[in-house]
């Protein structure tokens, strides 16, 4: 249902002959336009079958050998014996071709069992002579399993080279060797500072600025590999820089450098300096700084070689004012094969976790809306027409979830990230940053303010702790002073999601498991009450809300509300509702919350204590702590009018009288918005989805025009085209839509086919087509929850009936999907994440792929092909037909019919954070891999894993093969790449 169109040939010669034209033969004249790429050896990791009793892809030209289930990877290594002091032993592999004055690595892990050994790499011409060979001598003690790297550089004159495992002639004994690897460095040598220090000196660098101490290799941080270059400027006066080996170049070149770099502190950069033959700088580069602390980032710079230019050496620099600490690693420089166009900003919206409707103590009617930006701001809007009357930012805070207004009309928000209190008094300018209540906190997801004392509560993550802010003793004490933090709210809790005072009572309601307690002011004691049989087992404890007597709960997920009465503590169930927050009690002592459909709502009549409904004309989405106001002279919105603002900003009136309803654009500034995902259509448009605020929106490359089609839709995780319908999973609940882009938006269309609320499930992660018409849905459960789901259904059927099966592997979220045909039979090919519902905590420790039959959900296989890896987030199938899946940092092919791991490709940094989404893989069809991982986009062979770097700082990415473009989204920000000349 996806389409494919250009045929490319992306292969380890094709990138070496571009090379070629635009480097001279001074330096490096072929390979790889990428660090890392590897030069593949026949049976590395020793795990092909004898074949009349010699290992494939290796001869025996001294000794003996055994295999041994003792291994680095994989289930086996080669055991090379030696039983004799008067001749040697050794393996030798069959030639690998490679280029003369390239830069390359040998890495084997090994070994020694009781004796010293050494590894070689011999350089032979066409005539298969050997010219010479270089030596490294294994590393590591006798019984320990060690990694020995050897860097060379084939003489002139070579065409191919062979790996020698080697013991020499006087030793006696047997040396176990594994995971035999040749990468090639590229055209920056030691491009990835793996090669051991030679004398103290750096190979392929040396000092431009500082001394020798401010750098050194070290393991503690690396891109790839198992090593990268650490930087200490601890200087404010002098720089510290050091420079590459000189690499050849052809003026007029356009090429690519990029370094990646972990930043500690300080200002880590990169230059590139051209040289004339004569050694004369010509020129001097900057990329700028790297500005992230603490994770890998990119840094990359397109150059042309200017004219005269001979050669280029890249400089990694901290300036001379500057105090640094910094890693780098995969130092390139490639040709630019692509180009890349901006796009511009795409979306901006209104994002807004919470807002509420109010009447201030001068009679005002008002809503305030807190939402997401860079920083957050906090807005005052009329209630009645949506006009922005004052604002503020929100200093330190990229949003916020709790906001109450006090008796004295001042605003109290609590941030996100920050763990951050602030308070907003209207008329009086910016908001005050008070502190972070409870230290260690990063988030105040709740706030409520006792209106007899002005006393504010409110509620964190990742804790869960009730806390209390007296504002009268911070006029006259630190801020501390006014803190009271009584601990958890209950035990175990790591929410504190919704808080509400009234009288000498304050209830907190928590998640992840979904929770009531009340703290009893006057004896500062908490007490957890029981929540009714109907909301036990949901993940959060929302929208607590006092009125009419009552205390108003909703519990998410499942979606449910129930009313407690404050004085008899009785239950009674209101219903599925949506939410998240009720209304207070009006006039007639009834309140009013959104039902499940988010069409109806559900009238609790506080004196009679029984419910009935009201309809509304349309789906109205979402309800954040509503009010009751009046529109004066407005005969359609006669009496009291329910107000609210959406999360997108949009200010809804509903009367319950007329049964009117009102939405209005309001005048709260936008921001730009993160592009969540995107997808290419089959007519060329994009459409993109904005982070937390969700929706739908095309983008025509051809007109440059923008269109909003779906603002209902929520968060898209996945995507399915086929001709002008598509079908899209969205955040909450696992909802499926389907969505025909040549008919107009209506209130059916983009319409809802169902959701996965009632099997516990609540991000759908993977969506794909069958070749069959059906499609299937991967999905992550709910907070705090254990195993996802695979839910297989038809599209065509009415109603649409999903057949819901677990995930293949207990306490996996299922997180990536395609689908192959094999003999008539579809099947389903996956990948799975350790991590479930945020607040849960996993049980296993590596993710797996898997093939499974989508008729009974039968599992045909199940793998863990790289230890350590909590999640394989996406999967395709190569134009090889063999299954290729990308973990957070390494590919993997794998074989369809059994799951066995055929290669390996580390490609980026493994993560260790909670991982759903970051990484992902497509083919072309055509023999090119293209992979998003580690913030870049790579271009990957199948034929020799031959790699090209396509983009850095890359966020979410979608290909466009028919139209020869990467569309790459960086935060907010859009742009597509021609890929024609892979």
């Amino acid at each position: 249902m996806k389409r494919h169109g250009i045929k490319r040939g992306l292969t380890l010669a094709a990138i070496g002959a571009i090379v070629s034209a635009l480097f001279v033969a001074v330096g490096p004249t072929a390979g790889p336009a990428t660090a890392e790429a590897p030069v593949t050896v026949t049976n590395p990791s020793f795990e092909s079958a004898l074949v009349g009793g010699s290992i494939p892809g290796w001869t025996q030209p001294y000794g003996s050998f055994t295999l041994s289930s003792d291994a680095s990877d994989g289930a086996t290594s080669v055991e090379v014996v030696d039983t004799s002091a008067t001749s040697a032993a050794g393996l030798l592999s069959v030639p690998v071709a490679v280029t003369p004055s390239h830069n390359y690595r040998l890495v084997v892990d090994s070994r020694r069992i009781d004796t010293a050994g050494n590894v070689y790499m011999r350089y032979f011409d066409a005539n298969n002579a050997l010219i010479s060979s270089s030596v490294a001598t294994l590393s590591g003690g006798v019984g320990v399993w060690s990694t020995t790297t050897l860097a060379f550089t084939p003489p002139a004159g070579t065409v191919t080279a062979s790996v020698l495992l080697y013991i020499g002639v006087a030793p006696v004994g047997s040396i176990r060797f594994d995971n035999v690897r040749i990468l090639d460095d590229g055209l920056v040598r030691n491009s990835g500072f793996e090669t051991p220090l030679a004398g103290g000196v750096i190979p392929g660098w040396s000092v431009a600025y500082g001394v020798i101490g401010d750098f050194q290799t070290s393991g503690t941080q690396k891109l790839t590999g198992n090593a990268s270059l650490r930087m200490i400027d601890g200087s404010a006066t002098a720089a510290s820089g050091l420079i590459s080996d000189a690499v050849a170049v052809t003026a007029g070149a356009r090429l690519r450098v990029t370094a990646g770099v972990f930043k500690v502190t300080g200002a880590p950069s990169l230059f590139v300096r051209f040289y004339n033959a004569a050694g004369g700088q010509l020129s001097n580069q900057s990329v700028g700084y790297a500005t992230v602390p603490n994770s890998w980032d990119d840094l990359a710079i397109d150059v042309v070689a200017p004219a005269g230019a001979t050669s280029l050496r890249v400089l990694l620099y901290s300036g001379s004012t500057t105090i640094t600490e910094a890693f780098f690693d995969d130092v390139t420089v490639a040709p630019q094969l692509t180009e890349e166009m901006s796009a511009g900003t795409p979306l901006y919206t209104v994002n807004s976790a919470i807002s509420e409707v109010t009447t201030t103590s001068g009679g005002d009617q008002v809503a305030y809306v807190a939402s997401y930006g860079s920083p957050a701001r906090i807005s005052q809007i009329d209630a009645i027409t949506g006009e922005l009357l004052q604002s503020s930012t929100l200093p330190g805070s990229g949003g916020a979830w709790g906001l109450a207004v006090g008796p004295d009309d001042s605003v109290y928000i609590g941030g996100l990230s920050s763990g951050q209190l602030y308070r907003w008094v209207p008329g009086s300018g910016n908001a005050v940053q008070l502190g972070a209540p409870v230290a260690g906190e990063i988030y105040i997801n709740a706030v409520s303010v006792d209106q007899a004392t002005g006393v504010v509560y409110g509620g964190t993550f990742p804790n869960g702790h009730l806390f209390a802010y007296d504002p009268a003793i911070d006029e006259t004490q630190p801020f501390a002073a006014a803190i009271t933090d009584y601990g958890q709210a209950i035990s175990g809790a790591t929410y504190v999601r919704s808080v509400e005072v009234t009288g000498s009572k304050v209830y907190a309601g928590t998640a992840t498991n979904a929770g009531l307690a009340v703290l009893d002011i006057p004896s500062q004691t908490i007490t957890p009450i029981a929540l009714p049989t109907e909301l036990t087992g949901s993940a959060f404890a929302y929208g607590l809300t006092a009125a009419g007597g009552y205390l108003f709960v909703r519990a998410e997920t499942p979606g449910k509300a129930a009313a407690m009465k404050l004085d008899t503590g009785a239950w009674t169930v209101l219903g599925d509702s949506f939410g998240l927050f009720p209304s207070p009690v009006n006039d007639d002592g009834e309140v009013y919350i959104l039902g499940e459909d988010a069409a109806t709502l559900i009238v609790f009549d506080t004196v009679t204590g029984t419910t009935t409904t009201v309809s509304m004309p349309e789906d109205v989405a979402n309800m954040r702590k509503p009010g009751w106001i009046e529109i004066p002279g407005d005969a359609d919105f006669p009496g009291q009018t329910l107000s609210w603002v959406s999360t997108v900003g949009r200010l809804h009136h509903f009367n319950p009288t007329t049964g009117e309803l009102r939405i209005l654009e309001t005048e709260v500034a936008q921001e730009p918005a993160t592009i969540h995902d995107l997808t290419a259509t089959p007519d060329g448009d994009v459409l993109m989805t904005k982070f937390v605020a969700g929706g739908v929106t095309s983008y025509n490359p051809d007109t440059a025009a923008l269109t909003n089609h779906a603002t209902k839709v929520g968060q898209v995780e996945g995507w399915v085209h086929d001709g002008s319908t598509t079908w899209m999973s969205s955040y909450t609940k696992s909802s499926i839509w389907e969505f025909d882009r040549a008919a107009a938006v209506t209130s059916s269309n983009p319409k809802k086919l169902f959701d996965l609320e009632s099997a516990g499930q609540d991000r759908p992660m993977a969506l794909t087509g069958l070749a069959d018409g059906r499609l299937a849905v991967g999905t992550v459960p709910v907070y705090g929850a254990l195993g996802g789901a695979i839910a297989v259904f038809d599209p065509s059927t009415s109603p649409v009936v999903p057949t819901v099966y677990p995930a293949p592997v207990a306490d996996h979220s299922v997180v990536a999907l395609t689908s192959r045909r094999e003999s008539g039979t579809d099947y389903l090919f996956g990948g799975t994440s350790i991590d479930g519902g945020l607040g849960s905590v996993p049980t296993a420790t590596s993710g797996v792929v898997f093939k499974v039959d989508p008729d009974d959900g039968s599992v045909v296989w199940s793998v863990s092909p790289i230890a350590g890896e909590r999640a394989f987030p996406d999967v395709t199938i190569g134009s090889n037909g063999n299954v290729w899946a990308i973990g957070t940092g390494t590919l993997v092919e794998l074989d369809p019919a059994t799951g066995a791991t055929l290669r390996t490709l580390q490609i980026a940094p493994v993560s260790t954070a909670v991982t759903w989404i970051g990484s992902s893989v497509v083919s072309d069809g055509a023999g090119t891999l293209f992979v998003h991982a580690g913030k870049r986009l790579f271009a990957v062979a199948e034929s020799d894993l031959a790699v090209y770097t396509v983009a850095t700082g890359v966020d979410v990415v979608a290909m466009d093969f028919a139209d020869d473009r990467a569309w790459v989204g960086r935060n907010a920000t859009l742009s597509w790449i021609d890929i024609s000349a892979l």
